[in-house]
């Protein structure tokens, strides 16, 4: 099973990748010696995007695609709570918690 990726997640994630792209890089000492030596040597940048920062990018558009909430579920629920007409299943609550894990 997936594990949804939640908003406030999205900022350590985004911190590893930056961390993994600089260990993989051309440390600041070496440039520098690179420069005090004269290399003229024709450099290239390149940039290598990860599947897990295609991923990543992916699952942040659909998070900034996604409505805030669903209002009208929302407001019905609301309704059926303050009538007093809400019934949970508990039987097909405790499958679903069951099937996805959840411990309590």
């Amino acid at each position: 099973m997936i594990q949804p990726i939640r908003p406030q997640d999205a900022s350590g994630i985004y911190q590893r990748q930056v961390s993994s792209s600089r260990e993989a890089g051309e440390a600041p000492a070496q440039r520098t010696a690179a420069a005090a030596r004269g290399d003229q040597s024709r450099r290239t940048d390149h940039v290598a995007v990860s599947d897990e920062a295609r991923l990543f990018a992916r699952v942040m558009q659909s998070v900034v695609d996604a409505p805030d909430v669903r209002a009208a579920r929302v407001a019905e629920l609301r309704e059926r709570v303050e009538s007093g007409t809400y019934q949970v299943d508990a039987d097909a609550l405790a499958r679903l918690m069951f099937e996805r894990g959840v411990q309590g």
